[in-house]
């Protein structure tokens, strides 16, 4: 039998794929969760959860950066007075944020709070008593919370679903903490995936569409016999004779890119991406940089350089800082400072602090600022000295320190022993 590019074809073709429209099932899923929230029902963060941290890299590595960089930031406790601040240093409090319960210290705790807050929008704290102290605090995995409401959507308590056993918390031992949801009246934070939730499932499709097309593009060419008018055809044992040959002389990651040289009449045709497909890979950085921007990160820090409006790694790490990992510690530092003042008395002149002292790359307008004021120090000396020695006269040294280095004319008075011209003017 005859070998033929249709033939070919047509024996190694694979089963057809039957995919729902795209847009169809974004439709269905929207639908879906949009009618959760009508019927201010918690919405199906547990399909959240697993399409967009469980199975999506992307996903899973912002929320996982956002922990594990947040987990990194040392906290202070201090005690304000009418005239300052005095740091907590030893105590029950300054326990408790040391080591919120005997499994996880502050590091452990921040990255839980972090992880549930980032995926459900939703963060629940348990305060655990002994008598009315609290020694305590339990991260609950959100997904397994449902809060108990009257019909006014006050909270009455939490139902918490634990190795299979149910429990009753009472609503004054939890800490919810939550991103506002305005589309409902239920008390259920605001997950930021639901928020872009056509970005995940863009991002999904892709992956899928990506493997699909990583699985079928396994053979780079396909030789053929030769087109020409008067040529033989390539029968059927000698076209599994010569994959044979290839697949000896030419595999092998050690062969990768190299050349070889055959006397037989042949033609390769090789077997490039689609404009579709490369579509396809270019839809999965735009979808990267969405889901950053959910989360206020930037991409360049996932890899992204492309699109990078920052000069270096630098600025986009001070970015990441500043646009998204302060903003959510301070979120779960002030619902904790907030929740803990409506119960203590003590905590009204008590306060949290981040440390960003350690943070390096926020340092480095720091170390700008210093370094002008060291240069700025170094030329008022030298100015200061040409006129001790008579150098340059008295007008001249009041010149260049008030036009050259903006020291008011109060200062320069001072730094020339003489008095300002304010002063002489009145006089």
């Amino acid at each position: 039998m005859d070998f033929s590019l249709k033939s070919w074809f047509g024996s190694q073709a694979p089963e057809p794929i039957i995919q729902q429209p795209i847009t169809q099932s974004y439709q269905s899923e929207f639908i879906e969760l949009r009618n959760i929230a009508i019927s201010q029902k918690q919405h199906n963060n547990q399909k959240l959860v697993f399409d967009g941290y469980i199975t999506n890299s992307d996903v899973y590595s912002i929320v996982n950066r956002i922990g594990q960089t947040l987990s990194t930031i040392e906290i202070e406790l201090y005690r304000y007075t009418a005239k300052d601040k005095k740091e907590i240093e030893s105590g029950n409090w300054y326990e408790l944020f040391r080591y919120p319960n005997s499994n996880q210290s502050w590091q452990n705790f921040a990255q839980d709070c972090s992880l549930n807050l980032c995926l459900t929008g939703d963060l629940f704290i348990e305060k655990i008593r002994v008598g009315s102290q609290i020694v305590s605090f339990k991260v609950l995995k959100s997904l397994f919370v449902t809060i108990t409401e009257n019909s006014n959507n006050e909270v009455l308590s939490y139902q918490y679903t634990e190795s299979g056993k149910y429990r009753t918390i009472a609503k004054d031992d939890i800490i919810h903490i939550k991103h506002e949801n305005p589309y409902t009246w239920s008390n259920y934070g605001l997950s930021p995936l639901q928020a872009g939730f056509l970005s995940l499932q863009t991002s999904n499709e892709c992956n899928i569409a990506n493997a699909n097309m990583l699985a079928n593009r396994g053979v780079s060419g396909i030789i053929s016999s030769p087109t020409n008018e008067g040529s033989m055809s390539i029968r059927q044992e000698d076209a599994t004779a010569i994959q044979k040959s290839i697949n000896k002389k030419l595999g092998g990651s050690h062969k990768a890119g190299s050349m070889t040289v055959t006397s037989a009449q042949i033609e390769v045709h090789e077997l490039g991406m689609s404009s579709s497909d490369l579509e396809i890979i270019r839809s999965q950085e735009i979808t990267l940089r969405q889901l950053c921007r959910i989360y206020g990160a930037n991409s360049q820090i996932f890899g992204d350089t492309e699109s990078s409006s920052y000069n270096n790694m630098n600025e986009a790490k001070k970015s990441f800082y500043l646009d998204c990992v302060i903003p959510i510690l301070s979120k779960i530092i002030s619902g904790i400072e907030n929740n803990l003042r409506q119960e203590s008395k003590e905590w009204k002149n008590i306060e949290i602090e981040i440390c960003t002292d350690e943070i390096e790359v926020l340092q480095e307008d720091q170390k700008l600022k210093i370094e002008k004021q060291i240069i700025l120090s170094k030329g008022i000396t030298e100015i200061l000295i040409q006129y001790n020695s008579n150098k340059i006269t008295i007008e001249q040294a009041e010149q260049i320190l008030l036009s050259i280095y903006g020291i008011d004319e109060e200062q320069v008075g001072v730094l020339l022993k003489t008095k300002p011209k304010q002063q002489i003017i009145n006089e």
